[in-house]
């Protein structure tokens, strides 16, 4: 005979999904000192990603080519520890995304050099979702209670002289973004690989002059708060 949770016991497991969820995986914006320049430290939104654009550079900079460097690994403290593979898969995974964004408009050179814009990435964060328990409070209460994502800096630089154009500090929690759907909270890293896809998109928002007008970041000029 098939039995059904109790209302109950239900409802305990969707309060603690509930209180997990805001807390779980709240990653925030870091700053490992891997960029040159950061937006001004501010209380606000530590929950979401910021952006700042180096105007100074914009008004004659125009590439035709980007270069995309192996990103880079530098866990904050408080990350857990990923077996080599996993960090590996994270980086390629994110390298990868920034190849998508940025060939949405421009070549794609073979190195770094006059008119390419070349993008650095680091992933500075890390939270794991438990797949096994969310797959047994989502059958019994619908609800998942623990959650991935990621965190990373980046930036674009002119290949010629260095310049930076735009740099990113970018975070993503699965909690507060629901990143992937319900399929997300099934894979320990699903939700942090669809962090970093969204971080490399914020910052295409930010570096591609035709996405300015939809940049999903937080933006700030330089100089301003």
């Amino acid at each position: 005979m098939k039995t059904h949770p109790r209302p109950a016991t239900a409802m305990a497991i969707a309060a603690l999904a509930a209180a997990c969820l805001a807390g779980c995986a709240s990653l925030q914006q870091t700053r490992t000192g891997s960029l040159p320049v950061y937006a001004p430290a501010t209380s606000d939104h530590p929950y979401r990603s910021r952006g700042l654009r180096l105007p100074g550079l914009r008004p004659q900079w125009s590439p035709d080519r980007f270069f995309v460097e192996p990103v880079g690994y530098q866990p904050v403290p408080g990350t857990p520890y990923l077996p080599p593979s996993d960090v590996a898969a994270l980086q390629a995974g994110y390298r990868d995304d920034l190849r998508r964004v940025f060939a949405s408009q421009l070549a794609e050179a073979a190195s770094p050099g006059p008119d390419v814009a070349v993008i650095r990435a680091t992933i500075t964060g890390v939270a794991k979702a438990n797949p096994l328990l969310n797959g047994v409070t989502m059958a019994v209460a619908l609800v998942p209670v623990t959650a991935g994502g990621a965190t990373s800096e980046a930036e674009v630089v002119d290949g010629a002289t260095g310049e930076p154009v735009a740099v990113l500090q970018g975070v993503a929690n699965g909690g507060r973004n629901f990143l992937g759907g319900p399929v997300g909270y099934l894979s320990s890293l699903g939700q942090a690989r669809r962090a970093l896809a969204r971080q490399a998109r914020e910052l295409g928002d930010l570096a591609l002059p035709q996405r300015e007008d939809r940049a999903s970041p937080r933006t700030t000029a330089a100089g301003q708060p």
